[in-house]
């Protein structure tokens, strides 16, 4: 195929002609080869020359081919291409078809062995996650039997201790009651904190009286002085406290208690005052 296109100079007038070759044949051999399309049978047309005979024609591998002649076998593309149409129209040969027809089973079987190896590779993804899962549920259901008995357990000891702290206290109650001492508490500033109902008896203060107030205040100076030195001490060497002290009395009156103590720690093991009893001495 031979094309001519015009050259022209600088007014603008043709000049002359450049004429380029297209060699279809090989042109189509090899790209038709390349597409797997050799057997096709293929024809160009120029549609601007409105003329029913080809340009050109191409009959596949030239190996005795046998074409389909009919029109919906046929295929058509136009191309614009050098400000020109062109149509090409292709037919299949029986070879052609042949070849497409016996790659349907191959490509069938190859898409069922695909299909089945994605399924497989499915079940078995699902199955060691189901597995897993089933693994991790089941720590965790012995997990919580664990804590759900451990709870029960502390829920147990919990009411026993509770119990048994009532017991005491109602001892202590009991026993305190039953006493003919008073008992008391200090902080570390040695204010009472607490004092037993037979404190009135005792000392003839009423215990709300005398709360707050220092447990050196109604010492007489003398005793008061020997009373600070044994605290003292106490609180040093951790040890236990028996004196007699001189108290005076709502009316001015003197009255001798022997007094007994213990230092008291809170829960760091740091001093935190005193705790002990006072009974009356008869002169």
């Amino acid at each position: 195929m031979r094309i001519f296109y015009p050259v022209f100079d600088d007014a603008g007038l043709v000049s002359g002609f450049l004429s380029m070759v297209i060699k279809l044949e090989p042109f189509i051999r090899y790209t038709l080869q390349g597409y797997g399309l050799s057997s096709i049978n293929t024809e160009l047309f120029d549609l601007n020359q409105h003329s029913k005979n080809p340009i050109y024609s191409w009959f596949g591998e030239q190996t005795n081919l046998i074409s389909i002649k009919t029109e919906s076998a046929r295929a058509r593309e136009t191309i614009p291409f050098a400000d020109r149409q062109w149509l090409v129209m292709s037919t299949p040969t029986h070879r052609y078809l042949k070849s497409q027809r016996s790659n349907a089973p191959r490509n069938l079987m190859l898409g069922g062995l695909l299909l089945t190896a994605l399924a497989y590779l499915s079940l078995h993804w699902s199955y060691k996650v189901r597995l897993k899962l089933a693994t991790q549920l089941a720590a965790i259901q012995e997990r919580q039997d664990i804590d759900g008995r451990a709870l029960q357990n502390k829920i147990i000891e919990k009411g026993v201790l509770s119990r048994a702290l009532e017991d005491s206290e109602k001892r202590c109650r009991d026993v305190i009651a039953l006493s003919r001492d008073y008992t008391w508490e200090t902080d570390t500033r040695h204010e009472y904190t607490y004092l037993s109902p037979q404190t009135a008896k005792i000392k003839g203060f009423p215990p709300k009286q005398l709360a707050g107030s220092c447990f050196f205040d109604c010492l007489i100076e003398e005793d008061r002085i020997k009373a600070e030195e044994a605290f003292r001490m106490s609180q040093k060497n951790q040890s236990n406290i028996e004196l007699e002290l001189r108290f005076v009395g709502p009316s001015g009156e003197t009255v001798t208690e022997l007094i007994r103590a213990v230092p008291l720690a809170d829960t760091l093991g740091q001093w935190d005052g005193f705790r002990g009893t006072g009974h009356l001495i008869d002169d």
